[in-house]
């Protein structure tokens, strides 16, 4: 009979009965919780554990003798009062199978996996006892396990308790860095391994970035504030794993300041210093170049300072100067500033007006432009004398100078118009 059924045993005897007493191996029953009829014809028993196995006799007497009944053998066979459960675990963990059961002793206990009997070694414990532990498992350990207990009066089999294995994540391409021009658009992407299904949660320095939960991630419109940490969390039931950081690095253009069209004379030396910013903090090394210009101008690459001598052949032309600045970020970006240079003749002197002790000299000029007159008293002079100064606000300008000193009329003086840079 299986565990925890009941059984009933009954006697007939002839003539004149006065008492029955049944008895297990020998021992006299009384009635308790699992024995009713212990005196009486029919003995019952319920809740059959291995404890109830034996061979039951029933003694009849009648006040003259006692006769005793031939035995009668009750086998109580294995039952399972705890089912093995199913399990995920993750690889490496121990995973452990527990049965109940219950019936006539000794019980016996053979785990299969796939319905194949296990045999114990390697990562395997306790495949013919009660408990079934697998250490260190890996996704060869999955599979259907059950248990099959035997003892003298039969077996039984356990239900099947799945066991599945997961991998934690693992990650087998990291973000990667990238270094772009402000306004681009940017993509980091992770390729990961593990146990389906896998999330994922992308960081900025550290912060969860709402929204940013695929294997890739796109910012678009990147500006300076962008430059950080990426990062991508990948999870799963298993476990986590955070990934390498990303750096994004965001380069924004130089700014180059505009350059107003310029007029200069022949036999001049035209000096300009571009003025250039560079938005990144830290600022940019920056350097600058010459995309267009006349022949023998030059460009100072570091200072951006513009150089050229307007020659005579260069009258009546105009020369298209094109400067460019670039940083030394990743990738190098510039800006571009386009001036005209109009080469006009040298100064010429218009007039020399005598009034009372004053002589005016009048002469072509540039407007915005600054000159220096000079003087001698005699061209065997050595050095000239400076007059003054001039800034022309037109076409021509004009500069006086006094002819009459204490001693008199200065008999003669010679002028001449030079070209302050």
């Amino acid at each position: 009979m299986p565990a925890g059924g009941s059984a009933s045993f009954s006697v007939t005897a002839a003539g004149t009965v006065t008492s029955y007493q049944w008895r297990r191996n020998g021992e006299n029953l009384v009635n308790g919780p699992n024995v009713s009829g212990a005196t009486s014809p029919t003995l019952t028993l319920s809740n059959l554990q291995g404890a109830e196995a034996g061979n039951y006799t029933c003694a009849v007497g009648n006040g003259v003798g006692v006769v005793v009944s031939a035995p009668a053998a009750l086998r109580v066979s294995p039952v399972i009062l705890t089912q093995p459960l199913s399990r995920t675990n993750a690889v490496g963990t121990t995973a452990t199978f527990t049965v109940g059961a219950a019936g006539q002793g000794p019980l016996s206990y053979q785990w299969r996996k796939n319905g194949v009997p296990i045999a114990g070694g390697g990562n395997v414990s306790g495949a013919t006892t009660p408990t079934l532990n697998l250490t260190g498992v890996s996704t060869s350990d999955a599979g259907d396990y059950s248990v099959v207990v035997t003892n003298a009066a039969g077996s039984v089999t356990s239900v099947v308790a799945t066991l599945t294995i997961v991998e934690p994540p693992a990650i087998l391409t990291q973000p990667q860095s990238q270094a772009v021009a402000a306004g681009a658009n940017v993509t980091f992407s992770v390729q990961a391994s593990g146990t389906a299904p896998l999330a994922y949660q992308w960081r900025f320095n550290g912060a969860d970035i709402p929204g940013a939960t695929a294997s890739s991630y796109t910012r678009t419109n990147v500006q300076s504030a962008d430059s950080g940490l990426y990062a991508v969390l990948v999870s799963n039931s298993a476990g986590a794993l955070l990934s390498d950081p990303a750096t994004l690095l965001v380069n924004n253009p130089p700014v180059l300041a505009p350059v107003a069209n310029r007029t200069v004379h022949a036999g001049s030396t035209l000096l300009i210093t571009h003025q250039a910013t560079d938005p990144d903090a830290p600022p940019q090394t920056l350097n600058f170049t010459l995309d267009a210009a006349p022949p023998g101008a030059s460009l100072d690459p570091g200072t951006g300072l513009f150089t050229w001598f307007a020659d005579e052949p260069f009258v009546g032309t105009t020369n298209l100067v094109t400067v460019r600045v670039s940083d030394n970020g990743t990738p190098s970006l510039g800006d571009t500033a386009t001036f005209t240079v109009v080469v006009v003749a040298r100064p010429l002197i218009l007039s020399a007006e005598l009034s009372g002790q004053l002589i005016t000299l009048t002469w072509t000029a540039i407007e915005g432009q600054n000159y220096r007159v000079q003087f001698k008293e005699t061209l065997d002079d050595a050095d000239w004398s400076d007059l003054t100064e001039v800034t022309a606000t037109g076409p021509t300008a004009s500069a006086t100078d006094a002819i009459h000193t204490d001693l008199g009329m200065i008999p003669h003086r010679f002028y001449r118009v030079l070209v302050i840079p």
